[in-house]
């Protein structure tokens, strides 16, 4: 029996038999040496016998074709150990099976035999192995997968996870299982706001969010778990890290940023367009150039802002764009909402999506108006130099005036490119008209009955008028504007003119005449053209003087040949001697007749003399310098200059000399004229005058004398004014001549005083307005006493006008300013300064200051700036005394 079944009444060997054989596990009773004491029916069929044939085999002889028991037999290792073993063990056919194996002991507790128990485990372990193969699979997939994988229970506790979430987590599995995820990954003791796991719990659904979670960014989603009843018996908690996503979207959205940027900060013009045409962006660039507001634009069609010429290119040039996906550098017109045109470059690229499906077009243009201003302005500056070059050409190769103007208009014409161009003189007639002289591309109606006048008139105010009396150019932008245009404005448009220049022909100083260009577009004439043109102006005017010239020094040479003839006879033939010397050696060329007549020498010994050898030589010095004045061009009248005849006679000569050019100076010639004679004459004539002079000066002096011995208080009076005098006449830089005649006058100055009662001028106390009239009178009264003495200076003004005031308040005559004599305002404040300063019977001295202050009080007012300026200087500065 096998220990642990007690034998009963129901179970008998034989129903145990039964029920053994009834088993599809293989039962084997064996002995310790593993042969078979019982096998069951199982057991017997597995091998193709009975078990009768079975019994006293070895167990690993029948199923396994071996000669000793397998390695790790169960029922060798339960006879080991006394204890129940089992183990799989796969037979030569690979058949897998699962071995049992129990000791059997007696009543004495030997093991006597052993039970084995064996099931064919070949079906079920393919299958086990296959479970355990998928849950590797399935576990190392769980493992690899790199988003952070939570298996959550309904309370949130975390069933399972898979390695990325333990690396973010940083903790091992034991610390994760079982704990709430949001304590684990928010630090949180419940779910935070807007938890995925929180929401999907009541939707059923998958829930999500994104979150920045440990320095990332993670799109956290929770999916329900149901069971076959769906029932939420659990939820997938999925945290993938999008980092590199919200990276790439803030890349996405500097980068969309910064192209918004510069399209808006771009300074070319830039256009978002739909593949209809309709404008949906413009940036600011745009917006200022073309003065449209956004509104203006966006939901319109894009050709609005072309101008008329530029529409039926940009129709063709959309279509090709939408074909061949860009445009470059087309050059377009555009208008400005005022209407002014600009010049762009047009380039136009389609921007798609990933299919290549056009999303919309971007437009670009570059300005390109002020370039191809100045690319024109180029081209206008290269064509007019082409044309000043020619005309230069014109000048230096052409002699006649006429064919000169004519080319010089055929050239401004065909090779700087403009519609007309005339040449006109200012005549100096009564109506001062301008005289047509030349022009090219004639215009019969325009100039027929032109009629211009640089005279004050309406026509005269035109621009050639103008330019003429200004001697500045004058320029006409547009003829339809112009008011001063007006006289010729219909004629000038009829002919195709639409702007003008006209430039003086200038030469001396002044313009007699002006060149007159005319185009067919309005503002033709930019700043380096016209630059150009007043050269080529310049030029003209010079050629035209240069050819005038030298008609003029032709017809004077030939006039000159014919005329050296007539005035050889007239030199010889001259009652003035007549003296032609070397500039550089002073030798003399040529004296005729009567000079050598003048000095007593022989015409042959003249020329064979240096110019010095007729000079005394204590005039030497002073005659070679004005000799040499000559040098500079200058002409000289000397009067009675010494010269020594050859018997040594001194004779005095007026001389007027004049230089000789021939491209500089080379001879001078000398006209002489003898007045010895008059020279004489007048030295004694001066002698006279000289003594006469001295004699009227002694009678003034006695005249001075016998005013002050009937006024015994202003003794010394007129000597000290005439110092005084004297002494600012010298201050104020006047001549020796002047100071002279102030002297005089100062002598005299109260003259008048003479018919004054002596008790009047003396009387201590204060003069009625009768006795003042009466003193008044002296200045009058001086006047007549010196009015018919011929004296050099206006002495008898000066004395009239002493008592004069700046500010007309004087007396006799109330004179002002500039009517008084410059001598009569000095020896006014010389009166006053000494007056003050002295003392009268009617009051003590003011004295010096006292008088100083009076008259830079009254300066401008009473008495002359500049003489009361003088005065203060010599007391004040220069230490004069009042003496």
């Amino acid at each position: 029996m096998v220990r642990g079944i007690e034998p009963t009444s129901q179970i008998t060997p034989e129903v145990m038999a039964d029920i053994l054989n009834s088993m599809s596990e293989l039962v084997i009773y064996q002995d310790t040496e593993n042969k078979l004491l019982w096998a069951n029916r199982a057991a017997a069929e597995s091998v193709g016998s009975s078990p009768q044939e079975l019994v006293g085999r070895q167990c690993y002889e029948i199923w396994h074709q071996r000669r000793e028991p397998c390695v790790g037999c169960p029922v060798v290792e339960a006879c080991k150990t006394g204890q129940h073993q089992e183990a799989e063990i796969t037979s030569p056919d690979g058949r897998v099976w699962l071995i049992r194996g129990d000791p059997v002991r007696d009543v004495n507790g030997n093991i006597v035999a052993l039970v084995e128990v064996t099931l064919e485990i070949t079906e079920q372990k393919k299958t086990t192995d296959a479970l355990r193969s998928i849950s590797a699979e399935w576990r190392t997939t769980f493992d690899a997968i790199s988003d952070n994988v939570y298996l959550l229970n309904t309370e949130g506790k975390i069933q399972r996870c898979n390695i990325a979430a333990t690396k973010l987590l940083g903790k091992p599995f034991s610390e994760i299982i079982g704990q709430s995820c949001w304590k684990l990954m928010h630090g949180t003791s419940a779910p935070i706001k807007g938890c995925p796991v929180t929401r999907m719990l009541v939707t059923h659904q998958r829930e999500s969010i994104v979150l920045p979670l440990r320095g990332q960014w993670f799109e956290v989603t929770a999916d329900p778990v149901l069971d076959e009843a769906g029932n939420i018996v659990g939820a997938v908690h999925v945290l993938t890290d999008i980092t590199e996503r919200k990276q790439a979207e803030e890349l996405l959205r500097q980068s969309e940023e910064r192209f918004r940027n510069f399209f808006e900060n771009e300074p070319m013009y830039c256009y978002m367009i739909s593949s209809e045409g309709i404008v949906f962006d413009v940036n600011k660039a745009a917006l200022k150039k073309l003065g449209y507001s956004k509104e203006d634009l966006i939901g319109r069609h894009w050709k609005m802002i072309y101008a008329p010429e530029s529409q039926t290119k940009e129709r063709q040039l959309f279509a090709e764009g939408l074909k061949i996906r860009t445009i470059k550098d087309e050059e377009m017109v555009i208008a400005t909402k005022q209407g002014n045109r600009r010049i762009v470059l047009l380039s136009v690229n389609t921007i798609e999506d990933e299919t290549g499906q056009i999303l919309y077009l971007l437009a670009v243009q570059e300005d390109i108006t002020e370039i191809k201003k100045a690319e024109e302005a180029l081209r206008k500056a290269n064509r007019t130099l082409m044309a000043l070059s020619a005309c230069n050409s014109a000048m230096v190769h052409t002699t006649d005036e006429s064919e000169l103007l004519k080319e010089i208009c055929r050239i401004i014409v065909e090779i700087g490119g403009y519609r007309l161009a005339w040449v006109g003189f200012a005549e100096q007639d009564q109506r001062k008209t301008v005289h047509l002289a030349a022009q090219a591309e004639y215009e019969e109606e325009l100039l027929k009955d032109v009629k211009i006048t640089w005279g004050d008139t309406k026509r005269g105010r035109g621009p050639i008028g103008r330019a003429i009396l200004t001697g500045a150019p004058c320029i006409c932008k547009n003829i339809q504007d112009e008011p001063y245009y007006v006289p010729w404005r219909d004629v000038a448009i009829k002919c195709g003119y639409a702007s003008s220049i006209v430039l003086p022909l200038n030469a001396g100083g002044r313009a007699f005449g002006a060149l007159n260009i005319y185009a067919g577009e309005t503002d033709a004439f930019n700043q380096e053209e016209i630059r150009l043109l007043m050269e080529l102006s310049d030029d003209l005017a010079y050629g035209i003087t240069a050819l005038r010239t030298r008609a003029e020094r032709e017809q004077a040479e030939k006039a000159l040949e014919e005329s050296e003839k007539r005035y050889a006879a007239l030199f010889e033939s001259a009652v003035e001697g007549i003296l032609v010397v070397d500039i550089e050696t002073r030798n003399i060329k040529y004296a005729n007749l009567s000079l050598s007549n003048m000095m007593g020498y022989e015409e042959q010994e003249l020329k064979q003399m240096r110019f010095d050898a007729l000079i005394p030589k204590d005039s030497l010095e002073d005659l070679l310098s004005l000799f040499y004045v000559h040098v500079r061009g200058e002409n000289i009248f000397s009067s009675e200059i010494p010269f020594l005849r050859k018997d040594g006679e001194k004779i005095y000569v007026d001389v007027k000399t004049l230089p000789v050019l021939q491209g500089k100076i080379t001879n001078i010639i000398g006209l002489f004229t003898d007045v010895t004679q008059r020279k004489q004459m007048e030295e004694e004539q001066k002698r006279s005058a000289q003594k006469l002079l001295k004699a009227m000066e002694s009678t003034i002096e006695a005249m001075s004398a016998t005013v002050e011995t009937s006024d015994p208080y202003t003794a010394g009076h007129q000597r000290r004014v005439t110092g005084l005098a004297s002494a600012i006449a010298k201050e104020m830089g006047l001549s020796e001549e002047q100071v002279h005649g102030i002297g005089l006058a100062g002598i005299v100055h109260d003259i008048g005083k003479i018919y004054v009662p002596a008790e009047i001028l003396s009387k201590p106390d204060r003069l009625s307005e009768i006795e003042f009239n009466l003193i008044k009178m002296h200045s009058q009264v001086g006047y007549d006493i010196l009015k018919d003495i011929e004296f050099p200076w206006p002495i008898a003004q000066i004395v009239l006008q002493h008592h004069e005031s700046m500010d007309g308040s004087g007396y006799p005559s109330g004179l002002s300013k500039e009517a008084i004599l410059l001598e009569a305002r000095i020896i006014t404040v010389a009166d006053v300064v000494e007056a003050m300063a002295s003392h009268r019977p009617y009051r003590a001295a003011i004295g010096l200051d006292g008088a100083l202050e009076e008259i830079s009080r009254n300066s401008g007012i009473l008495y002359d700036a500049d003489v009361v300026d003088a005065c203060i200087r010599l007391f004040r500065e220069k230490g004069l005394k009042l003496e």
